[in-house]
């Protein structure tokens, strides 16, 4: 039953409850169960789902998505394109930061300069040459060139405050100042982040006055603090727990399809790459071994879809004229005996906690068939992190969830040359027609151009295999009964300041 509500029924927006109901005087913080902790408080530091979480409650963007994908006015009241090049913007007067400082358009134009620095936001917004300020409200922001995913990267762009930073010296990965609906209280890293209310938040205020994300690596001990009442809500919902969750009457679970992919990484080009896989026919015989179908049957028990392409179906760019390859354990084995492989030739999967373990173990089985001996390395997040950013890593297992709605968003950060180790490409992967390919995409102002472009893009990486598709996955939530207001966000990025307790 599980597999149907989660695939179908819950792809539409789902909000837990929408009573006006103000939380009971004796239940004053909403504790959140995750299964890891952030890796940097700096909204230009990481761009992992475990630091975003936090940081969406922290920080606020000139725009916004909604529920519905849809992109909204936040920080930014209005805007206007003035030519290809040049966007006019109006800022939201009277905003306030954490510390108390006025939110001014040399704020703006501070968080700019720096996420133009930053290795994790440079293939976002590189294009951008800079912001000019016209006045103490607005401002332009000036483009190399025509870059037509910009509006929707904006939301990307959180804002800080240049004082803090500045003048105050504060530690930006560590104390971040923002003016989203909560403050930081305090990181005990390992632990749990805690976050208070902001009570100069420049819109409705947040309902719970606090907020207690607690981290609990494994997934079912997530599901059980959540039946024994030690926590109001947990995210990453294991597969294994989720029918269980669904059939308790004091429970909620809250799913929904991703612009999500789970994938495996080759490293064709770092620093730590193994010489193996130089030769195309090894690379597509790893691709003909794995079980998708197993994986995701018995690892997260049909809580996925068969991928085609690398690009999810639910972006702008999805070319659907790819058939992923079926698994062909004979021709795979073919494959390794014309490529010369032997049995002291070992490669290294990597992967972080969670299920992902489970999933390498199968692939690991898989090789096996086809006489390809791998071992299993598993890494703390951070460290994972790490090490596959660095080009260390031989073959990593991961996911990305693109949540610009279009398929610059995972394309260009995955495979684009320059964005190679922190900003995404991990896999070091070069191809100079695909980074032509992706730059003349992002300057194409003509929809059917674009697609074909991308259309080209998938078809290069479908022969190239720097990388592999998995599956495409479903996230899921899981709350009280109890819980009212909690709106499902398709960057799992979930904004808390609607959340409410029933009385």
């Amino acid at each position: 039953m599980i597999r149907n509500i989660l695939m179908t029924a819950y792809m539409s927006l789902l909000i837990v409850g929408c009573g006006q109901e103000e939380a009971p005087k004796d239940k004053d913080t909403l504790t959140i169960a995750v299964k890891a902790g952030p890796v940097s408080l700096n909204p230009y530091g990481s761009n992992d789902v475990n630091s975003g979480a936090v940081r969406a409650n922290l920080f606020d963007s000139l725009l916004e998505r909604d529920q519905e994908g849809s992109i909204q006015p936040a920080l930014a009241t209005k805007w206007e394109q003035l030519s290809p090049t040049e966007i006019l913007f109006t800022l939201r007067p009277n905003v306030k930061f954490h510390n108390g400082e006025t939110l001014s358009v040399e704020d703006v134009k501070f968080s700019f300069e720096l996420a133009l620095v930053s290795p994790e936001m440079e293939q976002f917004v590189k294009s951008i040459k800079g912001v000019d300020i016209i006045d103490a409200s607005t401002f332009k922001l000036v483009l190399n060139e025509p870059f037509a995913p910009l509006i929707s990267i904006l939301p990307e762009v959180e804002i800080l405050n240049q004082k803090a930073i500045e003048v105050d010296k504060r530690d930006i990965d560590q104390d971040p100042v923002g003016t989203g609906p909560y403050k930081l209280e305090k990181w005990n890293h390992g632990q749990n982040t805690s976050l208070v209310r902001n009570e100069d938040y420049w819109r409705e205020l947040a309902i719970i006055p606090n907020i207690n994300m607690i981290i609990v690596p494994e997934g079912t001990a997530r599901s059980i603090a959540l039946e024994t009442k030690e926590v109001d809500i947990i995210y990453e919902v294991v597969p294994v727990d989720a029918e269980r969750i669904e059939s308790n009457p004091d429970l909620v679970l809250i799913g929904k399809s991703t612009p999500a992919i789970e994938y495996l990484g080759i490293n064709v080009g770092g620093p730590g790459a193994n010489p193996i896989w130089d030769d195309i026919r090894v690379r597509e015989a790893f691709a003909l071994a794995i079980d998708k179908q197993g994986i995701i049957d018995s690892v997260y028990f049909g809580m996925g879809t068969l991928p085609s392409s690398f690009v999810h179906p639910n972006l702008v760019g999805y070319y659907d004229g790819i058939v992923d390859r079926p698994r062909d354990i004979k021709k795979a084995q073919a494959l390794i005996k014309e490529a010369g492989i032997t049995d002291d030739q070992v490669i290294t999967l990597y992967g972080a906690e969670g299920l992902r373990p489970k999933t390498l173990e199968i692939i690991q089985a898989n090789l096996r068939e086809i006489g390809l001996n791998a071992n299993i390395q598993i890494l703390e997040w951070g460290t994972f992190l790490e090490v596959t950013a660095q080009g260390q890593s031989d073959v990593y297992i991961m996911g990305w969830v693109t949540t610009s709605g279009d398929a610059d968003g995972s394309l260009y950060p995955l495979l684009h040359s320059t964005a190679a180790g922190g900003g995404g490409n991990r896999t070091y992967f070069a191809n100079a027609k695909v980074d032509k390919l992706l730059d003349q995409a992002r300057v194409e102002v003509n929809q059917n151009t674009r697609m074909q472009l991308y259309k080209e893009v998938q078809e290069i990486l479908y022969t190239e295999l720097p990388v592999i598709p998995v599956f495409y996955y479903v996230d899921a939530v899981a709350a009280s009964k109890d819980i009212d207001g909690f709106i499902f966000d398709l960057g799992v990025q979930h904004r808390l300041r609607t959340v409410k307790f029933k009385s």
